[in-house]
């Protein structure tokens, strides 16, 4: 894990929060820990009420994707809306850049999305794989069901470069939600 306390961030953020908050959202086991969980990762890399996101996000990506991909139960599902809400909210204004410790400049919502864009040809294998396309299902069902916009779902999926090309994509993620009572 990084060195939470070199990433730069507002009076509210707290360094010593975000690795348990990560910890937390991949041992989730129930409803009740994996919304604890997403609550304590998005406060820990961001300010959830706000829907802003912390330079630290960039860090923490790599393992939301984790467990997003290779997760069980309700430890993927909360990362998954984690991932959600990663997409649609803002950068921390004050905080669009910020400088790496080897002092290269990082353009946070770059680096978020470039995350999310690297695990391209996981996402896909997933969204393939008959035995996990009803976990997703129920996910995007679920993060629906609950009120949450729609169009942030086909904001993450729309996130994800096509290895083809973009129209080809398109109607591939198209078919998936359709197929799955999504749209």
């Amino acid at each position: 894990m990084p060195d939470w306390s070199t990433f730069p961030g507002p009076k509210y953020y707290e360094p010593s929060t975000v690795e348990p908050a990560l910890r937390a959202l991949a041992c989730a086991s129930s409803e009740e820990e994996a919304t604890d969980a997403n609550n304590r990762v998005l406060f820990a890399v961001g300010n959830n009420h706000a829907g802003t996101l912390y330079p630290a996000a960039v860090a923490a990506g790599p393992e939301i994707v984790e467990v997003t991909l290779r997760g069980s139960g309700w430890a993927q599902h909360a990362a998954f809306e984690v991932l959600v809400e990663g997409v649609v909210f803002d950068v921390e204004q004050g905080f669009d850049d910020f400088a790496a410790t080897n002092g290269e400049l990082v353009r946070t919502r770059e680096a978020i999305d470039a995350e999310l864009a690297a695990a391209t040809s996981d996402f896909l294998s997933i969204l393939r794989d008959p035995a996990a396309q009803e976990r997703i299902r129920v996910n995007i069902m679920d993060i629906l069901d609950g009120g949450d916009n729609e169009g942030d779902v086909i904001a993450v999926l729309g996130k994800l470069p096509d290895v083809s090309t973009q129209k080809s994509f398109d109607g591939a993620r198209r078919r998936f939600l359709i197929e799955h009572g999504a749209l």
